[in-house]
């Protein structure tokens, strides 16, 4: 990958003039291990107002990046986080989800379901769920001041391998899809597989979608960009989540509770080229 070679051919024992050329570069996942540090901002905790008499407080919230939330330049991870941390929180954080969805654990990436919106956590006198959002983590790119979908990409990959655990809310199937892009052209391949087995432990799996390289309308289209999902499952009803009680007590109004389904944890992401 990435080399420069000179060639040239021998006809009837004379040689050709020289020609150079450089194969393509294999590109590969930046921090496809998570070892980087995640950042956050932190929404403060406030109270709810109408309901400190029975002791009902806030939490903070933290909202977790997989990139350096203040110098973007050079990431490759984006989450759903942005959108499960959404909602007004004039009705208190009490009454919002306590994390985002998708974190860092023990240098993995963890995807959760997750409901979210005033009253979608508050477990102690039922609370409506609102919202309900499939955790997910998207390759993305920062551009002109902005993040986008999808990231740059100049080579062919033929699949791409991960390790997962996952525990499925009832009969929930987490999902995974892969994109390559032509600024020109438009879609060269895509490839979507929805995965149902509970694994305790960390499993192996390559999604495939090597068809274009043998495809002779495809294969002479240059990638460009690539675009990678990863989500927690399929489900977003509100039979997609239960509920479940933290630390706080009832006298702090189960300020720590939230509504949880599938949970999908994700390493070691890579590129083949074989």
């Amino acid at each position: 990958p990435n080399t420069t070679y000179t060639v040239r051919a021998l006809v009837n024992n004379w040689p050709t003039t020289e020609a150079t050329f450089t194969t393509e570069e294999a590109f590969q996942i930046p921090d496809g291990g998570f070892d980087k540090e995640w950042t956050k901002d932190v929404i403060d905790a406030v109270s709810t107002g109408i309901g400190d008499a029975i002791g009902l407080i806030g939490r903070d919230i933290d909202v977790w990046y997989p990139y350096n939330k203040d110098n973007k330049e050079g990431l490759f991870w984006s989450t759903s986080n942005l959108e499960t941390t959404s909602a007004n929180t004039q009705w208190g954080t009490a009454y919002y989800i306590q994390y985002s969805g998708v974190r860092n654990v023990n240098n993995a990436a963890e995807l959760t379901t997750v409901a979210w919106g005033e009253g979608s956590t508050f477990t102690l006198l039922g609370g409506e769920i609102k919202n309900v959002t499939p955790g997910s983590l998207f390759a993305a790119s920062y551009v002109d001041g902005e993040l986008v979908e999808g990231h740059p990409i100049s080579s062919r990959p033929a699949k791409l391998k991960f390790n997962y655990k996952y525990k499925p809310y009832k009969s929930d199937k987490f999902v995974v899809t892969v994109i390559l892009e032509n600024n020109t052209e438009g879609t060269i391949v895509e490839k979507t597989v929805q995965v149902q087995d509970a694994k305790d432990l960390f499993t192996s799996y390559e999604l495939d979608f090597s068809s274009y390289i043998t495809d002779e309308a495809k294969n002479k289209i240059k990638a460009e960009r690539i675009k990678i999902y990863f989500r927690a499952g399929v489900n977003s009803t509100k039979k997609a989540v239960q509920g479940v009680r933290g630390s706080d007590g009832a006298l702090k109004g189960y300020a720590d509770s939230k509504r949880i389904g599938s949970v999908l944890t994700i390493d070691d992401i890579e590129l083949i080229y074989e």
